[in-house]
């Protein structure tokens, strides 16, 4: 457990029930190949083998994009780079099946890899094209996670979303006065062991950042009537 996570706190955690949240992930990426029915990338975060992403598709920074889900069928640890003289990162691929390849999306993304892609003569018979540098991706998806702990600077949450410690999460919950939307900060991480099939979640400690006024008020308003409720032996309030 980190130092962060056990020394005192500032406000005060209180455990809840029925809260949720998304975190809205979004991550650059590079193509290593593409087809019509999937693409291989490259990217410094893993993706979750089983889920579906969105993927943004974009011949160049200045020329048509299509958005394409798409389901991880494989990703591994691919190598390491050096990203100063002291720190290594890690540098990962991915494999994707895309959905929707009879739709009009379909025809926008061969339209792309006709443009920007050079023939990889390695996969020329599995009908892979490699980009000539233009083409980029960006990941994009909604993960679901519960707040199990909530306090006016942070909370504890379980989701299966993998994440680094001092990572910055663009993220949103909804309580009974409405959504909040804030930067979270990864201060703590714990994994719980999957059991059977089931894939391994993980238990983050989120320091709350660049929250609104409106929506800190919204915070403040949600504790003050929890605390208020379990002052009264009555159960916390729920979500509308």
């Amino acid at each position: 457990m980190s130092q962060h996570h056990t020394k005192a706190r500032r406000y005060p955690r209180f455990e809840v029930h029925d809260v949720e949240g998304v975190v809205l992930y979004n991550l650059q990426a590079e193509v290593i190949n593409m087809s019509i029915g999937g693409m291989a990338l490259e990217t410094n975060r893993p993706l979750d083998v089983g889920r579906t992403y969105n993927f943004t598709i974009r011949q160049s920074a200045t020329e048509g994009e299509v958005r394409m889900p798409g389901v991880v069928v494989w990703c591994m640890l691919q190598r390491t780079r050096r990203i100063s003289d002291t720190e290594v990162a890690p540098v990962y691929q991915a494999g994707v099946n895309f959905h929707d390849v009879l739709s009009d999306k379909a025809s926008a993304l061969l339209q792309i890899i006709e443009e920007s892609v050079t023939l990889d003569v390695n996969r020329r018979l599995f009908g892979r094209f490699k980009p000539n540098g233009s083409a980029t991706v960006v990941v994009k998806s909604e993960i679901d996670f519960e707040v199990q702990k909530i306090s006016l600077s942070g909370m504890l949450i379980e989701t299966p979303m993998r994440a680094e410690q001092e990572d910055f999460l663009p993220m949103e919950i909804q309580l009974p006065q409405g959504r909040i939307a804030f930067r979270g900060r990864v201060a703590y991480i714990k994994a719980t062991i999957g059991t059977g099939d089931s894939p391994p979640r993980y238990h983050l400690g989120i320091e709350f950042h660049d929250l609104t006024p409106a929506d800190r008020d919204r915070l403040e308003t949600f504790i003050a009537e929890m605390v208020q409720s379990l002052s009264k032996g009555q159960p916390p309030p729920a979500k509308t």
